[in-house]
């Protein structure tokens, strides 16, 4: 079914630009060029989650999305990235890490993530385990033009 109200089609969106959205939890989103990321409140939690448009179909051809973007509030300071996530850090040390690309032909000790500046496979839980690098400029830069009554 479609909306009652005009919505902007994704060839129109610019990446790195925030909209003010209709979905189903987020009020504004900045737009990366597959998703809307923006701040969703859960359970009294917030945090950065991601919504797609309403026109982008999936492999079956279904319309899924959730987002309707409806105002382009302009670009995100130079400095924000519009991901969700900066990627993905050993938990131990700090450093980038990511998952081995040749992970079917062989397998490392301690396990299938490497240090991503050296290739050195990252320690095996419990003595590291990886964790989501958090884009906490974006949040505080969303949290900054969030409208009034919108927060928990």
């Amino acid at each position: 079914m479609e909306p009652d109200f005009p919505y902007l089609p994704i060839a129109d969106l610019v990446v790195g630009h925030v909209y003010r959205l209709r979905s189903r939890n987020l009020d504004l989103g900045a737009w990366d060029g597959g998703t809307f990321c923006g701040i969703r409140t859960k359970f009294g939690r917030r945090y950065l989650d991601t919504e797609e448009h309403w026109d982008e179909p999936r492999e079956s051809g279904r319309l899924l999305g959730t987002a309707h973007p409806v105002e382009d509030l302009g670009p995100l300071p130079a400095e924000v990235d519009p991901h969700w996530s900066l990627g993905t850090a050993c938990r131990a040390t700090g450093r980038a890490i990511s998952w081995r690309e040749d992970i079917l032909s062989t397998r490392v000790p301690g396990g299938d993530w490497v240090y991503a500046d050296t290739r050195e496979p990252v320690p095996a839980y419990p003595a590291s385990w990886a964790v989501m690098i958090e884009n906490t400029a974006l949040f505080a830069y969303l949290l900054s033009i969030e409208p009034a009554g919108t927060g928990p």
